[in-house]
């Protein structure tokens, strides 16, 4: 059977978009500005774009950080400074931890079969904070973060990192859960681990990225699992 199951967080166990609609507005609010449905839905997709940028290893992450907001800005007429937004809006985002139905009791049963990792590219001080107010962080063995790691998702180096930390470490009995094809799935891909791509919104499959299995909802992940470690003989 499998042993070790890494996992992401946002937008597999983590509700992202509300962490980030939480986290935006609150900070809009610190600097005087009442935060619009139409300035959530560009600064979200902003985000987005940088985020891909730095999977590509198009731009760093100070440069995400700044750039998402000076963008911003610029398209709402807004006199502020990205840096100061930035720390406001980490300190924001850290406070922010909504949970998927389901994602505790999907972490309390493979708890119990298996050793759980989780795999993030989030800051890690924003991420180590949401875990914790979502209580999620005994479940898992070790966090790594690929601010600490140096290099993120989906780059192989990210995973040979964690793997190295690892005791007893098989990646044949390993599998990769995540929301994001491009992070994710690619990832597991390029680090030669089985992947399990969480996809409730029925997403068409694109790019090179390939996933072992397909769930739609966190309640299938258990049985996908099993399903994997039959399919590799463990």
């Amino acid at each position: 059977m499998l042993e070790f199951v890494f996992l992401d967080l946002d937008n597999t166990l983590l509700d992202f978009g509300a962490c980030e609609r939480g986290a935006l507005e609150q900070s809009l609010a610190h600097f005087g500005v009442a935060m619009t449905d139409d300035m959530y839905a560009r600064y979200s997709a902003i985000n987005d774009s940088k985020w891909k940028q730095l999977e590509r290893g198009e731009i760093d992450r100070k440069t995400l950080q700044l750039s998402r907001f000076s963008d911003f800005f610029v398209e709402f007429s807004l006199s502020l400074s990205p840096n100061a937004f930035n720390t406001a809006y980490l300190d924001a985002l850290g406070q922010q931890a909504y949970c998927f139905d389901g994602a505790k009791a999907l972490l309390e049963q493979l708890h119990a079969d298996y050793r759980l990792f989780l795999a993030t590219n989030g800051v890690e001080r924003v991420q180590l904070s949401r875990l914790e107010r979502a209580s999620l962080a005994p479940y898992f063995e070790a966090v790594f973060n690929s601010e600490r790691i140096g290099v993120q998702k989906p780059e192989k180096a990210f995973f040979d990192a964690c793997f190295a930390q690892i005791e007893g470490f098989d990646p044949r009995k390993a599998v990769l859960v995540g929301d994001s094809l491009s992070s994710d799935i690619l990832g597991a891909n390029q680090a030669g681990i089985a992947s399990c791509w969480y996809n409730p919104a029925g997403l068409p499959l694109t790019g090179e990225a390939r996933p072992d299995s397909i769930v739609s909802s966190l309640e299938q992940i258990p049985a996908a699992l099993t399903v994997l470690g039959i399919e590799q003989g463990l």
